[in-house]
């Protein structure tokens, strides 16, 4: 067990019940520690001093997730504010109650944001081959986490959902859900490292996963969905590629050393894009 501001918090296993807050504040590496170590050591050290800071987009990622993976829990989690005046110390008191009354909810910015996080939910649901998927039984949000033994290194996943049969579901919103946009995030999100980091991650902790599909939604009209499942030649990329950043966070640990980019000057030269763009 790991233990975090007196948490207790497991270190090998798969686990339904773990909170949003308890799953981010575990020290073991998760995707996106990979992502920042790719940049480079600095980055992912940089990483971890910030890994538990809020955005918006994670906020609405939550919810939208929350809305699709469990649209019961949405109707009674994900609330909107009333409209009260906060300037004046009665409004100030009703605020403060409320706020009391709905702690631990997902906050839903107004109205407006309440009704687009009901259209995307609409859209996906009904989609055919998404909507099916999502309707089988399966666990949302469930926590894996293991030891690496070629690296060492204490690993962890969330996939959005589980369903029987070895299946892994994963929502991405998208600005375009097509099958050449998706195709062109995956390389820019390395989606491809993801899947094999999940599938794999997910067996070592004592499961079992060997298939892996995208629904990839659009946050504006129309909404857009589509599901997508990558190759078993890109997903033996991803597999090397996270492999080769544990072995880096294994060895950065080992020296203590964190270096940023090359320490000497290196060479570069215009993409082949850029070549034809500045043709005259």
């Amino acid at each position: 067990m790991s233990n975090i501001e007196g948490r207790q918090l497991p270190t090998h296993g798969i686990y339904p019940n773990i909170s949003h807050d308890d799953y981010h504040a575990h020290p073991a590496v998760s995707k996106s520690g990979l992502d920042r170590l790719e940049q480079s050591p600095a980055h992912f050290r940089a990483y971890l001093d910030g890994e538990d800071k809020d955005t918006d987009a994670k906020r609405i990622g939550r919810l939208c997730h929350m809305a699709i993976l469990e649209p019961a829990r949405f109707k009674t989690e994900a609330v909107v504010p009333p409209d009260i005046n906060r300037r004046t110390n009665a409004g100030k008191a009703e605020w403060e109650e409320w706020q009391r009354l709905h702690v631990g909810c997902e906050i839903i910015k107004d109205q407006a944001e309440a009704d687009l996080l009901r259209r995307i939910q609409d859209s996906v649901l009904s989609h055919k081959t998404a909507g099916a998927f999502l309707s089988y039984q399966g666990q949302a949000e469930v926590s894996a986490f293991w030891t690496d033994l070629e690296s060492g290194v204490a690993c962890r996943c969330r996939p959005d959902k589980v369903l029987g049969g070895g299946v892994i579901i994963d929502l991405k919103s998208a600005r375009d859900a097509s099958p050449r946009g998706f195709t062109k995030a995956v390389a820019d999100h390395r989606y491809h490292v993801q899947q094999a980091f999940y599938l794999d991650g997910f067996t070592a902790a004592g499961g079992y996963a060997d298939t892996f599909i995208f629904v990839a939604f659009e946050k504006e009209p129309p909404f857009a969905v589509c599901c997508h499942q990558l190759q078993p030649e890109d997903v033996e990329e991803g597999r090397a590629d996270y492999r080769r950043n544990l072995a880096t966070l294994a060895r950065c640990r080992a020296e203590n050393n964190w270096p940023s980019y090359a320490d000497d000057i290196v060479q570069i030269t215009l993409p082949a894009w850029a070549r034809k763009e500045f043709r005259i």
